[in-house]
């Protein structure tokens, strides 16, 4: 938090994304056993700050629905981590480990592309006063 409260958080996150992409796609691709570890290490790292700077971007855009907006975004983190992992042990047995774990990285790349489109949003359809502070 002391670090990443000095960023943007929107752009910090889609830098952390973005990242954790790259080094999930390296990981897999990698020729060597520690060229992986170490990618998927950098992974890790980068997916840190991810969901709890997401939780500020929500509080930030709904100041006065934070509890909602929080509740809303930890719910739907619990529905993809329920959802996903079984879908990885299908594509593993049959498509193979590193295409289920290649997914990874398409999803971090969704989740930059869809904060890219909020921002875009955020600045042209700027959020105007509460109903109760009309």
């Amino acid at each position: 938090a002391a670090v990443i409260d000095r960023f943007d958080h929107r752009r910090s996150t889609i830098v952390c994304a973005l990242g954790m992409g790259a080094a999930i796609a390296v990981a897999v691709l990698a020729p060597s056993l520690p060229v992986s570890i170490a990618a998927f290490g950098l992974a890790g790292l980068a997916a840190g700050p991810i969901f709890p700077t997401i939780l500020a971007i929500g509080g930030d855009l709904f100041p006065d629905r934070s509890a909602a907006v929080g509740g809303s975004l930890a719910g739907m983190a619990v529905l993809g981590s329920t959802i996903y992992p079984p879908i990885m042990g299908v594509m593993s047995v049959t498509v193979g480990l590193g295409i289920a774990m290649f997914g990874n990285a398409v999803a971090a790349v969704l989740c930059a592309v869809a904060l890219v489109v909020l921002g875009a949003r955020t600045r042209t359809h700027a959020p105007g006063p509460a109903a109760h502070e009309r």
